[in-house]
């Protein structure tokens, strides 16, 4: 005899909009978490460009050698991207001129690009620098030198030794750099203070948020 009593087991409307009310509540509450992890872009970018730049400093007044078993000719240095998306930043062994070049730049004699530091010799001559790093930022932070302000910007900064630096932006030996959040617009700085009072330049790393 067939059974004609109602299936209780079935889902019921009721139960249905508890249900779509609760995955509500819960997309709610990842979508708050998505925009506070976004606040802390920033934080994230700043500290590991501070590291990166102690790391840099560190390799020069260390002296580390590269694969040469040498110091590198033009010491350690850190080039910003900020022409490209997403900005990004590389750390390098200097091949003695100054700046940032790769394979990239090879043979572009007649027209050298910016980002090739006038030096784009034909090969067999040309030496590209040691890539030892590249951090690629989030796509919402935009990163310059104070002293130039925002814009899609390319410089570098060499330890050149434990007594000297160059940048491709200032005369002298200081380096203080604009992170800038474009999503909330919220921006922070790093510096790298030039010449300790006896000459050496230590590179006195500073972090500051504004």
């Amino acid at each position: 005899m067939v059974d004609f009593r109602r299936n209780h087991l079935g889902t019921t409307l009721i139960e249905l909009l508890v249900a779509v009310a609760i995955i509500g509540i819960m997309t709610s509450i990842f979508v708050v978490q998505v925009r506070l992890s976004d606040a802390e872009k920033l934080h994230q970018a700043t500290e590991q460009t501070a590291a990166d730049l102690k790391q840099l400093r560190n390799l020069t007044i260390s002296r580390v050698i590269n694969e040469n078993n040498s110091f590198p000719i033009g010491g350690y240095g850190i080039f910003f991207d900020d022409a490209s998306s997403p900005s990004s930043y590389t750390i390098y062994a200097d091949n003695g001129h100054a700046g940032y070049q790769d394979y990239g730049c090879e043979g572009l004699i007649a027209t050298c690009p910016a980002y090739c530091n006038n030096y784009c010799e034909s090969s067999p001559d040309f030496v590209p620098d040691a890539e030892i790093k590249k951090y690629l930022y989030d796509d919402d932070i935009t990163v310059y030198p104070k002293d130039l302000g925002e814009g899609t910007n390319i410089f570098y900064y060499n330890f050149t030794s434990e007594h000297t630096a160059t940048t491709s932006y200032s005369a002298d030996e200081s380096l203080e750099i604009i992170l800038k959040n474009t999503a909330n617009l919220q921006t922070s700085q790093v510096d790298i203070l030039d010449l300790s009072d006896d000459g050496y330049v230590w590179g006195n790393i500073r972090v500051q948020y504004n």
